[in-house]
């Protein structure tokens, strides 16, 4: 009975804060289905981004949304970030906590622009094979992001990191 209990309040948390995401297309979602009058598009190689800026509704964990990054391969959507200001990093964690149960946490190098190497703190919730990656800087040091993604994908983002590393680090 502790087990059913268990993947009850499991799946009622996914379902919560799933529920909190700002609208935005399903996984595996095709491109061209995408509303191009909101998003901007570009595509390098068999990869695809598209961004639109967050709406005073796109909301997570209490926390506004600035922008809207969904990641397209080979036509088919794969990644979801929503960024947010990094001041709010902690706030945010605290809250995603609250909903998704403790993380796995960790820190990477990045390298800025001028060369001094820094940490980017990350954390990392697996729920029912979706993966919910929370990093505290994203593309600036003025922005977090937030991750959503499915496990097969996660571990291609992690490997595609890896792959820029240079001394330890990696561009931000």
């Amino acid at each position: 009975m502790n087990r059913f209990a268990a993947i009850i309040a499991l799946l009622a948390c996914w379902s919560a804060t799933a529920a909190t995401l700002p609208q935005v297309p399903e996984a595996g979602s095709r491109l061209g289905d995408l509303d191009k009058s909101s998003f901007k598009c570009r595509t390098i190689e068999s990869l695809a981004d598209c961004r639109r800026e967050g709406l005073a509704a796109d909301r997570i964990a209490e926390e506004s949304v600035r922008t809207i990054v969904l990641f397209y391969r080979d036509g088919v959507l794969v990644r979801s970030v929503f960024t947010f200001t990094e001041q709010h990093f902690e706030e945010l964690v605290g809250r995603l906590t609250e909903q998704l149960g403790t993380p796995e946490s960790g820190s990477e190098g990045l390298k800025a622009s001028m060369g001094g190497v820094f940490q980017n703190r990350y954390y990392v919730w697996k729920l029912n094979g979706r993966v919910w990656f929370v990093e505290q800087y994203f593309e600036r040091v003025a922005t977090s992001g937030l991750w959503v993604m499915d496990e097969v994908e996660f571990a291609a983002l992690q490997a595609e990191r890896e792959s820029v590393r240079f001394r330890g680090a990696r561009d931000l």
